[in-house]
């Protein structure tokens, strides 16, 4: 499932949860960061009933942005509005740099 360097924080954040560790918002948001499975642990995570932070947010948002996944990150940033982490100064300046990004893509075709 996952690969490499993040196989190995998986299983770490597995055996932790095996181990009745405790696993907080933190911990997903750190393992969020560094995975290509990023939006599988966002819903692991709702399961756990542990809620996302702004910053579990923003580090999906970006994400999202550096792999081109704009509507997906766009839906994420409508459903945070919509929830207690409101978006902070960081959020909003990854979607302008997403912007700045996609105009100058545009502008080189």
């Amino acid at each position: 499932m996952f690969a490499g360097r993040n196989g190995r924080s998986k299983q770490v954040f597995d055996l932790m949860i095996s181990k009745g560790s405790m696993v907080d918002v933190n911990s997903c948001s750190i393992l969020i960061n560094g995975s290509c499975k990023a939006k599988k642990i966002f819903k692991e995570m709702r399961c756990m009933e542990l809620v996302p932070n702004t910053i579990t947010y923003n580090t999906l948002i970006d994400g999202l942005c550096k792999v081109e996944r704009i509507q997906e990150a766009e839906k994420l940033f409508s459903e945070m509005q919509g929830c207690s982490p409101l978006p902070d100064v960081q959020t909003y300046m990854l979607f302008y740099l997403m912007a700045c990004v996609t105009i100058s893509n545009f502008l080189r075709q």
